[in-house]
């Protein structure tokens, strides 16, 4: 049973790594502006989110297990309870290392997808600062004739010449 619980924490533990390296991929490639690149990166990452929910499964279940034999309580006990009530020290100190390393792996990845969303705003707000360049977007007060349909005053100044 113990062992079942090792090889699923190992198995995520694996898994949560690639997820890691995956995002250090996507930022690169939004760094690089490789759309298509990074299509590819999403796609990896929605295969291994899949794959350690699966695996999210099995270790609740060894987990469980690990917590029956033991006469723990409760259905899902975490790590660390469980690393109290075993015997062993060894088979204690490797569960908490496993819960160590995936928490660590999880807390960057954390960090890292908040700088992704940073770099994609301020991606976002230079598209929409380059469309609204290039299309002429109207930055004064809107106004409407009698049939109540917006009539724009054609400015004299175009949008390249003030920032140019």
């Amino acid at each position: 049973m113990l062992e079942a619980l090792m090889q699923a924490l190992n198995g995520q533990l694996e898994l949560v790594e690639r997820l890691d390296a995956l995002g250090r991929e996507k930022e690169a490639c939004l760094v690089r502006g490789e759309a298509q690149s990074l299509s590819s990166v999403l796609e990896q990452e929605e295969e291994t989110l899949a794959e350690l929910n699966s695996r999210e499964g099995r270790r609740r279940q060894a987990s469980a297990a690990v917590a029956q034999a033991l006469g723990l309580i409760q259905a899902e006990p975490t790590l660390r309870e469980l690393a109290q009530s075993l015997g062993s020290p060894v088979d204690a100190a490797e569960l908490q290392r496993f819960g160590s390393a995936i928490t660590a792996r999880v807390q960057e990845i954390a960090r890292r997808n908040e700088r992704l969303r940073q770099l994609l705003e301020q991606q976002i707000h230079y598209t929409d600062f380059m469309m609204n360049l290039l299309l002429g977007a109207t930055d004064g007060a809107q106004f409407y004739n009698m049939q109540g349909a917006r009539a724009e005053t054609p400015s004299s100044i175009s949008k390249l010449d003030l920032h140019a």
